[in-house]
């Protein structure tokens, strides 16, 4: 990656991909990877130089084979992770105050153990022909339990660590009382799923995104009231756009999405909402888990059809 690139955009922090697949080496009783730390340590140290202020994710949905006896589906997960944890924060601690333990578990519990759409990949044969190993009924919910020990369990860095939470203002298709009870689930669902267990508009390249920027200023005020005010950090907003080339250098849509989408965040942060920083989705074209190369998130251009060439978006 090109740090001088990310200065020239004026970006005043950057989000550094998952440090899980670098270490431990391949096995836990190998030790750490040293290339692993020497290429993060380069680059925390660029970032640093430039200005811009890291945010490390610990895992990104990207498991290394180490792992690999069940990962979030059997408890050893949990002490594995709070290692490797530790160790990150004992080796860029001293430089890195920001941190995320988990991106998006509700997207990874879901793709990986319950529809089977990202790795590993487990679901219920009945869901498909593609499934030959899993439980949808059971393992979701497993993944999610080791997920929330595991974050619990790598809490203990003196900077700011939290987590990713994918979520989405919902609002109800009518005023009758079965829309307003399905839009009230849908998000207490998204916060607190263990509380249910005791108890149309522009569109992006991908079929599931919808563009509501209201929706952002809602959903902040609905965190205030419901969690009483916590300090929130904005760590993905984006839309994509089809792999078109010269539709995507023109990049007209993003350019209106991103400042309608500040404008209620601005709102909000009027409003009292403690908003402390906002990331883009993403920085350079990336590869997507459930549409590869597909569709574009980024502000630069990649070309991956000729050597990762990059060019500025308008």
């Amino acid at each position: 990656m090109k740090v001088q690139q990310v200065k020239e955009v004026g970006v005043l922090a950057f989000g550094t991909p998952s440090l899980i697949d670098r270490y431990p080496g391949g096995n836990l009783k190998g030790g750490v990877n040293r290339e692993g730390i020497t290429y993060y340590n380069n680059l925390i140290n660029e970032l640093l130089s430039k200005g811009i202020q890291p945010f490390i994710t610990l895992f990104h949905w990207d498991l290394p084979q180490a792992l690999e006896y069940g990962g979030f589906l059997s408890p050893k997960i949990v002490s594995d992770f709070s290692f490797y944890a530790e160790i990150c924060f004992k080796e860029f601690g001293d430089r890195v105050k920001h941190w995320i333990a988990l991106n998006e578990p509700l997207s990874f519990t879901i793709g990986g153990y319950a529809n089977g759409g990202s790795p590993p990949a487990r679901c219920s044969k009945w869901l498909g022909p593609n499934c030959n190993a899993g439980d949808y009924s059971t393992e979701p919910y497993l993944a999610a339990h080791y997920q929330i020990l595991a974050h619990a369990a790598a809490i203990s860095q003196k900077g700011q660590i939290g987590i990713t939470l994918n979520t989405g203002w919902v609002m109800p298709l009518s005023q009758s009382n079965a829309d307003k009870e399905a839009a009230t689930r849908s998000l207490a669902f998204m916060y607190d799923y263990t509380e249910l267990i005791s108890e149309t508009s522009l569109q992006a390249g991908s079929d599931w995104l919808y563009i509501y920027p209201q929706g952002i200023q809602e959903l902040l005020q609905y965190t205030k009231e419901k969690f009483n005010n916590p300090v929130i950090y904005i760590t993905e907003n984006g839309v994509d756009e089809v792999n078109d080339g010269k539709r995507s250098l023109d990049d007209k849509m993003r350019i209106e999405y991103i400042s309608r989408h500040l404008l209620y965040v601005q709102r909000a942060i009027r409003s009292g909402v403690k908003v402390k920083g906002y990331f883009s989705w993403s920085f350079l074209d990336n590869f997507e888990w459930n549409a590869g190369y597909t569709v574009r998130f980024g502000m630069v251009y990649v070309d991956f059809k000729n050597g990762l060439r990059r060019y500025r978006k308008r």
